[in-house]
């Protein structure tokens, strides 16, 4: 059984993501890709694309974009996505 999500915990994620463009650039992995990658046609094309100054990435295999985690924000998803689900399996007793 999957526990019930709270939404309130991501409110701090969420006020963070307001910008994700601008998060990307403190990133200097992400920077580095979205300076390589154009809104037309590149090389990274297959694997990256920038739309409105957000990088996206995908598995060439599939349609599936999905916006680029700035590592500033990984530990932050990781622990509100712990806090929020809990562990799968276990119940309170």
């Amino acid at each position: 059984m999957v526990h019930s999500i709270d939404l309130k915990a991501y409110n701090s994620i969420c006020k963070d993501l307001k910008n994700p463009g601008k998060l990307q650039n403190t990133d200097p992995r992400l920077k580095g890709l979205k300076d390589k990658v154009t809104e037309e046609t590149s090389p990274l094309g297959a694997k990256f694309r920038l739309k409105d100054e957000v990088l996206f990435g995908r598995r060439v295999s599939t349609d599936m974009w999905k916006a680029m985690l700035p590592s500033c924000l990984e530990q932050k998803v990781i622990e509100n996505t712990h806090i929020s689900l809990g562990h799968l399996g276990c119940t309170n007793a």
